[in-house]
């Protein structure tokens, strides 16, 4: 009996797009959604959310059974780009708060360069090391 119904979901998977990262945000985030809505008391915020966790379940299973992978793959290839995107700049930033912790940054009105100084050096004058501009700042 197992393995007619195994037999029967395979056949009927067959020629299908399936599971890919955009699919598993779209799960992942719906499933966050719907686990936030437990601990919400606002009946519209609820509802709100509640339709939103339901439209990214349903639009992950959509394209999981889709048979257009072309259309599929490009989606994929842009939800990519994007999130490669936010990982740069997350990064970026959490670079920025470690090292401004220890150093004070400076921006070279001359040339737009980033230049770090330790803290604590009082007034300093900063030459750039990219167009020998000389400026002064406080550290």
């Amino acid at each position: 009996m197992f393995a007619k119904l195994k037999k029967s979901l395979y056949n009927q998977l067959r020629g299908r797009y399936g599971i890919d990262s955009y699919s598993n945000f779209l799960l992942g985030f719906g499933l966050i959604l719907a686990v936030i809505t437990l601990f919400v008391r606002n009946r519209y915020v609820y509802i709100g959310m509640t339709a939103v966790a339901w439209i990214c379940f349903v639009y992950a299973y959509i394209r999981m059974f889709s048979k257009n992978y072309e259309k599929r793959s490009a989606q994929n290839r842009r939800f990519l780009a994007c999130l490669g995107a936010f990982r740069t700049f997350v990064n970026r930033k959490k670079a920025h708060y470690k090292i401004s912790r220890t150093h004070k940054i400076f921006t070279c009105p001359g040339c737009r360069q980033k230049i770090k100084v330790p803290k604590g050096k009082g007034n300093v004058v900063i030459s750039c090391p990219k167009c020998r501009m000389e400026f002064t700042g406080k550290s």
